[in-house]
């Protein structure tokens, strides 16, 4: 028998992995003893020799979904914890299966290490090309590990499930790193190279320091001939912050050009065609690819903009409270810290 025995901060769990002419045999789920496991490896050996086939999963011993247990989980953190707590995990649930919509239906117990990895590695390359740490991959797979290992409120209960995928699946290197900042020649190569309302699109991120997200968001009610509101979430409560920031004559006749461009009728500044919102991130996201590779720069996020514009401003005002409302942070030190964070190549 090839039963392997794995340590884990739940205790001792089991599981078989075995090659029988040339096909893996692997246990998708973990057992309490190595006599289970013996078990399962000899009833899935016997079925491969008979029928040449992997021995199919049983059905789950419970329906229940991994969109449903996601929720009963967070209902648990709601009246266990912290409103804030609640929210704070659905909202990082939604982006988890924003990635894998198809595996929201899927009954929980049948989740497998695979579908896992997959998943988690699906989400770290989209955040990877946004410019984005990995870090939130990590957070999602800790605390999903922590769903499966229900229930939650009696240390002692028996698990409802056995079989933890998230345990097995490989936490990611996050790197702690300097953030880039695209130098003069880079941004007004991409300036160049962008076309209709993504160079706007820029526009705004160099002269103002806005967030992508920010940026996006900005309807035509925000715009003065002289001066742009940008809204920040960044309370508790999700409030929307807005600071007023000047803008050149040069960027407000863009806006009044793409305006004529677009026509009336239309509340943002960057709209759908199909429906009345802001285009998606991945906009951006796509538009920036295609400025980089016609003004042969190596590709770098939009993100990389209000970068530049904070390290750009502070060299020449050295005015570190004016740059802190310029960015829209609320502390001081954190334009500190962020600043701090920033190198030029």
């Amino acid at each position: 028998m090839s039963s392997r025995k794995r340590k884990l901060k739940a205790g001792v769990r089991w599981g078989y992995d075995k090659t029988v002419r040339g096909m893996r045999l692997f246990s998708p789920y973990v057992f309490l003893t190595k006599a289970e496991s013996d078990a399962a490896e000899a009833e899935a050996v016997k079925h491969y020799l008979a029928t040449g086939q992997t021995l199919p999963i049983g059905e789950p011993t419970s329906e229940e979904t991994v969109l449903e247990l996601y929720r009963r989980w967070i209902n648990w953190l709601k009246a266990h914890r912290s409103e804030r707590h609640a929210k704070d995990m659905a909202s990082l649930m939604a982006r988890a299966l924003a990635h894998a919509p198809d595996l929201a239906g899927l009954a929980a117990p049948r989740l497998t290490i695979d579908q896992v990895e997959e998943w988690s590695e699906k989400w770290a390359g989209d955040l990877l090309e946004r410019g984005k740490g990995r870090g939130e991959v990590n957070k999602w797979l800790r605390y999903s590990q922590t769903a499966w290992n229900a229930p939650w409120g009696k240390r002692r209960a028996q698990r409802e499930y056995h079989h933890n995928p998230f345990q097995y699946v490989d936490r990611f290197a996050v790197e702690k790193r300097a953030k880039y900042i695209p130098t003069q020649h880079e941004v007004d190569l991409i300036r160049m190279a962008a076309n209709g309302e993504f160079r706007l699109y820029l526009e705004i991120l160099v002269e103002t320091g806005a967030r992508p997200g920010e940026g996006l968001a900005v309807t035509w009610a925000d715009l003065r001939t002289d001066s742009l509101v940008l809204y920040t979430k960044k309370t508790a409560q999700g409030d929307r912050l807005p600071r007023r920031l000047p803008i050149t004559e040069d960027l407000a006749g863009r806006f009044a050009a793409w305006r004529r461009a677009q026509g009336s009728g239309k509340p943002y500044v960057f709209q759908q065609e199909e429906r009345e919102a802001h285009h998606h991130y991945v906009w951006p996201l796509k538009q920036q690819k295609s400025a980089c590779k016609r003004a042969g720069v190596e590709y770098f996020p939009v993100g990389c903009l209000r970068h530049f514009h904070a390290v750009t401003l502070y060299e020449k005002t050295k005015d570190i409270l004016g740059t802190q409302r310029r960015l829209g942070h609320t502390d001081v030190k954190t334009t500190q810290h962020y600043l701090a964070s920033l190198t030029r190549s």
